[in-house]
């Protein structure tokens, strides 16, 4: 749908709202005065310009004809004037002619066409000024009547600048139109460019598909001809080889036995070194556990003089609970005689009293000191066993001390003995591993000349190869191209 089509179709469909409007206003204009039973000349003056209006609006509405449907608004907005007339001249003109040629106003903006809007404008003020000329009521007139024509000219002015917006908004779009159609334009124009360089793609991928096709068939008869002289020279690699590597095998094993000698021989020395060095820490050991021996004895003299001041404390706590008896019988007497004293002893059994309970005190603190002494007492026999006992292990360790400085001394003379012979195995060793050493480079070198040829053979093939692929793989993306480009044709 071009831009004069939307034109065409925004003009019927506002044709039709503005015909629906002007139908709905007379119509019910209509029955009103039927209802109140108006003269007949009014209800001629409305249902005359009513019908006339109807009639060609359905006319419109079926045909469509051009110079109806162009003309059509401003007969309409004539057709509501001479409603307005009618009703101003036949009947007194009151504010129900006002609301009419407000309608004439309204009915003159909905199409936003500035020659539509003047028609409308000119002949709603005709019928305001014959409205206000005939008004039943001159006096309100009079006083109000510049007021109704000042607003009828804002109502213009507000029309006139809707107007002027929608025909701005209009033309931007029509502009937008045209922009979109010169858009379709060029691509089409472009479709067909895109064609024509598709059909001459097409062309020429055809081209390359057969060349293509034609080279890997090329490769792939010199790359027989490449393997069958590879599998040739492979053959003799491979025999080449076989002696290389019994060769460099035979050289593996003398050199890693004579590692393993030599590794032998560094162990062996580190055996020596380390059983000299535990004969020393045995040394040690044994001075150590002299010296631990010592202590233990010395400790031994002490706990049996702590053995002795025990049993002097447990005499002294004796004493003490034979004088703490004492003195509670002591104050137990005292009180006898305080109470024998009467009122002159109170004083004295009051002392007598806390006598007795110091006692009494004494005697439990007595009773702890007992028990902590007892159990010292069995702490300290446990303590003195196990010291005994620990005496005699230490007895023992040094008795197994002694055997095993004697071991690690016979030990380090046989180490001894042993590195001096397996240095001497080591020399003679050196000499079968240099000569072996110089048959496998010779080898090595024979099988590295006929490697070298061989590799360069399969270095060859494998280029070709990989060439051929990629051959294939150009063919396949070519195949696959100009398929895709047919399709675009499609």
């Amino acid at each position: 749908m071009d831009i004069e089509q939307v034109k065409r179709e925004d003009w019927i469909q506002k044709n039709k709202i503005m015909g629906l409007g002007f139908g709905i206003a007379a119509g019910l204009g209509l029955i009103a005065q039927f209802i109140q039973q108006s003269a007949m000349e009014i209800i001629l003056s409305v249902a005359i310009p009513f019908a006339i209006a109807a009639m060609l609006y359905f006319y419109f509405l079926f045909t469509k004809h051009e110079l109806i449907t162009k003309y059509l608004p401003y007969f309409l907005i004539l057709m509501n004037f001479a409603i307005a007339v009618g009703v101003i001249y036949f009947s007194e003109a009151n504010l129900g002619s006002i609301g009419i040629i407000i309608l004439l106003l309204v009915l003159g903006g909905i199409h936003g066409k500035m020659g539509i809007m003047a028609f409308g404008y000119v002949l709603s003020l005709i019928a305001l000024l014959l409205n206000n000329a005939r008004f039943v009521e001159p006096e309100l007139v009079a006083a109000s009547g510049s007021n109704l024509v000042l607003l009828h000219f804002l109502g213009g002015v507000i029309l006139l600048l809707v107007v002027r917006q929608n025909a701005r908004n209009f033309k931007q779009v029509e502009e937008y139109a045209e922009l979109t159609a010169e858009k379709m334009r060029k691509e089409e124009q472009l479709a067909q460019k895109l064609d024509q360089a598709v059909e001459k793609i097409t062309s020429n991928l055809g081209q390359l598909q057969v060349s293509s096709e034609t080279s890997v068939s090329s490769q792939r008869e010199m790359l027989v001809a490449i393997n069958e002289v590879s599998a040739s020279s492979q053959n003799q690699a491979d025999h080449i080889m076989e002696i290389a590597e019994s060769t460099e095998n035979t050289h593996s094993s003398v050199t890693r036995i004579s590692g393993q000698m030599g590794e032998l021989a560094i162990q062996t020395d580190e055996a020596g070194l380390k059983a000299e060095e535990g004969t020393h820490q045995i040394s040690e050991l044994k001075q150590q556990i002299d010296r631990f021996s010592e202590f233990f004895e010395e400790l031994d003299e002490t706990f049996k003089v702590l053995s002795d001041k025990i049993k002097e404390t447990n005499t002294f706590a004796g004493t003490i609970k034979e004088i703490t008896e004492q003195t509670n019988l002591l104050a137990l007497n005292a009180s006898i005689e305080a109470a024998r004293a009467g009122e002159k002893g109170k004083g004295f059994a009051v002392v007598a009293d806390e006598i007795r309970k110091l006692a009494g005190l004494t005697d439990g603190t007595l009773k702890k000191i007992d028990l902590n002494l007892s159990e010292v007492n069995t702490f300290n026999e446990l303590s003195v066993g196990k010291l005994q006992d620990g005496l005699r292990q230490v007895a023992e360790q040094v008795k197994v001390a002694d055997r095993s400085n004697a071991s690690f001394t016979e030990l380090f003379g046989t180490m001894t003995t042993l590195q001096n012979a397996l240095h001497a195995f080591m020399d003679d060793f050196e000499d079968i591993a240099k000569s072996s050493e110089t048959v496998s480079e010779r080898t090595v070198e024979f099988a590295s000349i006929i490697q070298e040829s061989t590799a360069a053979i399969e270095e060859m093939n494998a280029t070709l190869t990989e060439l051929t692929n990629e051959q294939e793989q150009i063919a396949k993306y070519i195949q696959e191209t100009h398929e895709e480009a047919v399709q675009l044709r499609i």
